[in-house]
């Protein structure tokens, strides 16, 4: 996970290669959230309603 303020960056990654305190390989990188594409997604708030309410019956078999 990265985020500067202005950009957000997230991926699973396995690192197999560290060097001068950085990863440099990668057997396996999966984007979760390329550079550049935070500013496209759009995040919308909840409406007021929160949902249906239901009534959830415990019983002791």
């Amino acid at each position: 996970m990265f985020d500067d303020g202005k950009d957000v960056r997230a991926e699973l990654s396995r690192p197999i290669e560290f060097r001068g305190g950085f990863y440099i390989g990668y057997s396996e990188r999966i984007w979760i959230i390329r550079p550049g594409e935070w500013e496209r997604i759009a995040v919308e708030m909840p409406a007021e309603d929160d949902g249906q309410d239901f009534d959830i019956t415990v019983r002791r078999k």
